[in-house]
């Protein structure tokens, strides 16, 4: 089992690596146009003890990306659309611990205003089109987590009204659990993948006609999400349902999920948080062993652990150790980690997504002991 000074020294690795490659204005060199690259790298850097280049990040994506509330807006980034309340939400919950009021509070208002008036969940991203206006677990996830790190707790609590329905009573009854629902309420099935294909790269939808051109250029990071989804048969599929008597599912969403849900019932003691994050658990519980050794377990870990600090339930510390010990196992000598199977060498991982990829990491070197309780 891993100790607390494992944990750290992983993260020590990785953020070393990381502000190597940054440039007198906070942004990574070879990546200063991405969002994708540096979106975690504010609470990422904080998490690790380096305040100040977390402090430049920032400044760099407010200079190059932000407006009115919504940092995806830099001039070059092939970053396409799908996602941006997902990475506002990160940004929003390290600008808010770094202490940037200034900066989370409009980014925070903006992720308000995404979420649907009635039933709750967020918009995977800002547009009027209707055909493409979708509520995504995974980005509600990380929008509840930023408004609960800066106590919007009426808030976090009305978007999250959308985990009942995701992972109601019925969730996992066929074999399977649906991620993301139409503006209208329709849950969207694998069957409709290729809407999820045409909205990644058509103009109808998008918010503002320079948009549309960074969509154009972001034919290579569309490619990157490919590539990424090959483990789920090589198919997107993943984004939209979790199967569980299949391997090479996309997990996180099952993690992130049980972090907020654990951090929604100790925000509000209302129990019937716990009983939905104790339903995620067990719907873990249901996947395919590859769980404990997938590149998108990460979140597992987290959430499990989260889970372990709310109820003591042993069953959570086990599986969160499991998975961290498989993680940090994994890191390169250099602080990377690769998102295997889909890359084996380092040259060939795209530095954004190892910028995404390990970054997201240093942040669970040091929350999952916090929540475990490990020490010396």
């Amino acid at each position: 089992m891993a100790s607390l000074s494992a944990f750290s020294q992983a993260g020590a690795r990785t953020s070393k690596w990381a502000i190597e490659l940054l440039d007198a204005n906070g942004a990574f060199q070879g990546a200063a146009t991405e969002i994708w690259a540096h979106y975690k790298a504010p609470i990422a850097l904080l998490a690790a003890g380096h305040r100040a280049q977390a402090d430049q990040v920032l400044g760099h994506l407010c200079r190059h990306f932000l407006r009115n509330g919504d940092f995806h807006y830099g001039a070059g980034d092939p970053t396409p659309a799908p996602g941006s309340n997902y990475r506002n939400g990160w940004i929003a919950w390290g600008a808010h611990q770094l202490g940037a009021y200034d900066v989370s509070g409009p980014v925070l208002d903006f992720l308000e205003s995404q979420i649907h008036p009635e039933r709750g969940g967020v918009l995977d991203f800002d547009t009027a089109s209707t055909m493409h206006r979708m509520l995504d677990i995974g980005t509600t996830a990380s929008v509840v987590n930023a408004l609960l790190i800066a106590g919007r707790i009426e808030a976090a609590t009305k978007a999250a009204r959308m985990f009942h329905r995701v992972f109601g009573p019925a969730a996992g009854a066929d074999g399977r659990v649906l991620l993301r629902e139409s503006w209208d309420g329709q849950m969207l099935e694998p069957e409709r993948l290729s809407t999820v294909l045409k909205f990644m790269t058509m103009r109808d939808g998008c918010r503002v006609p320079q948009e549309w051109a960074a969509l154009a250029r972001g034919r290579s990071v569309l490619s990157r999400i490919r590539q990424a989804s090959k483990g789920q048969g090589g198919q997107l599929n993943g984004l939209l349902a979790i199967e569980l008597n299949r391997g090479g599912q996309i997990y996180w969403f099952l993690g992130f999920s049980m972090r907020v849900l654990a951090q929604l019932f100790r925000a509000t003691g209302d129990q019937a948080w716990l009983t939905l994050g104790h339903r995620v658990g067990g719907l873990v519980g249901r996947c395919q062993p590859d769980i404990y050794n997938s590149a998108t377990s990460a979140k597992v870990a987290w959430g499990a652990a989260e889970m372990y600090a709310v109820s003591g339930d042993r069953r959570y510390f086990d599986l969160s150790m499991r998975i961290a010990d498989w993680l940090i196992s994994t890191q390169e000598p250099g602080g990377i980690w690769l998102r295997r199977p889909q890359y084996e060498r380092i040259e060939a991982q795209p530095l954004s997504v190892s910028l995404d990829t390990s970054l997201e990491r240093v942040v669970y070197m040091y929350e999952i002991p916090r929540a475990l309780g490990l020490s010396e």
